[in-house]
C-alpha cells in the first residue's frame, strides 16, 4: 500500500474505503460512534464521512435507530466488478458449460484473508431457498470451505477456523477441532470435500480445491449442491466426486493459462 506521504495518495479516500470494509457477514449494522472507535478516525471525519457515502447511495441510515447498513450502490459496485473479475471470465465457461449440461447447481469461490467470495454461481431452481451469501467465513461447514482449509498450511487453516469462531449451524456440523482435521485430512486425501447438511439442513455439496498450478496454492474452490429430497451424501460422492475435481481442475489449468 502506498505510504500517506505519498503526493499522489489520497488519505481522504482512503478513510472512505476503509469505512466500507468494516461491513460482513458478522457486522452488518454499525453505529457512527463504533466506527469511529474500529477506525481510530475522530467522530467529525467519521461522521462527514460516513454522511457522504449515504448521500451517495453506498450506505444506508436508519431514520430511527441512526444505525449504518451497506446501502444498494454498495451491493450493484460488488456485483459489477465481481462480473468483470477476471477470474470471472476464466471460469464462466467451464461452469457454465457444465450447468447447462447437467442443470445441477455449481459455483466458485475465491479466497480472501478468511473469507470466500462466490465469484461465480449458477443455480438450479429447487435449490434457490438455500442460496449462500456472496462472501462468507463459515469455512468449516460448507464444502467450498473445507476444500480450500484441507489445502492449507495447517497452522494457517487452525488460524482461520478459530477466528471463525465455529458455531454449530445445524446436527451435523463438525465444530470440535480433531474431529473437523480428521474430515478435512480425509478431503486432502481423496481430492474432493463432502457436506452433508452441515450448513444448511436439506443441503448435500461436494466440492474440490483450485491449484494455482505455479505455486501448488490453493486459492479457492467449486463444489455442486443437491438436495437431501433427491440425492444421499453417498449417491452424490459416488456419482460426482471424480466430476467436481476434473471440473476444479480444468478451471485451475484455465487461470493459469489465462
Amino acid at each position: 500500500m502506498p505510504k500517506k506521504a505519498d503526493a499522489y495518495f489520497s488519505s481522504s479516500l482512503e478513510k472512505g474505503l476503509r469505512v466500507l470494509s468494516v461491513f460482513d457477514k458478522q457486522k452488518t449494522e454499525i453505529s457512527l460512534s463504533e466506527l469511529s472507535r474500529m477506525l481510530n478516525i475522530s467522530k467529525t471525519s467519521t461522521y462527514r464521512f460516513a454522511n457522504t457515502l449515504v448521500a451517495l447511495g453506498y450506505l444506508k441510515k436508519n431514520p430511527r435507530s441512526k444505525l449504518l447498513t451497506l446501502g444498494t450502490r454498495s451491493f450493484s459496485m460488488a456485483h459489477n466488478i465481481l462480473q468483470s473479475f477476471e477470474l470471472v471470465q476464466a471460469i464462466k465457461d467451464t461452469i457454465d458449460d457444465f450447468f447447462e449440461t447437467t442443470n445441477i447447481t455449481i459455483g466458485a469461490a475465491v479466497l480472501d484473508n478468511d473469507a470466500l467470495f462466490i465469484l461465480y454461481k449458477r443455480e438450479a431452481l429447487s435449490t434457490v431457498p438455500f442460496r449462500m451469501p456472496i462472501m462468507s467465513k463459515d469455512l468449516y461447514c460448507t464444502a467450498l470451505g473445507k476444500a480450500v482449509l484441507a489445502y492449507l498450511p495447517l497452522q494457517e487453516a487452525l488460524n482461520i477456523m478459530e477466528r471463525a469462531g465455529m458455531t454449530k449451524r445445524t446436527g451435523n456440523t463438525l465444530v470440535e477441532q480433531a474431529a473437523l482435521l480428521a474430515d478435512l485430512k480425509k478431503t486432502k486425501q481423496r481430492g474432493y470435500s463432502l457436506n452433508n447438511q452441515e450448513y444448511i439442513p436439506g443441503l448435500i455439496a461436494i466440492g474440490a480445491p483450485l491449484i494455482n498450478q505455479q505455486t501448488n496454492r490453493v486459492f479457492g474452490s467449486v463444489c455442486l449442491d443437491f438436495l437431501t429430497v433427491e440425492h444421499s451424501a453417498r449417491s452424490v460422492e459416488q456419482a460426482y466426486a471424480e466430476t467436481v475435481k476434473q471440473i476444479a481442475q480444468e478451471i485451475s489449468a484455465k487461470i493459469i493459462a489465462d
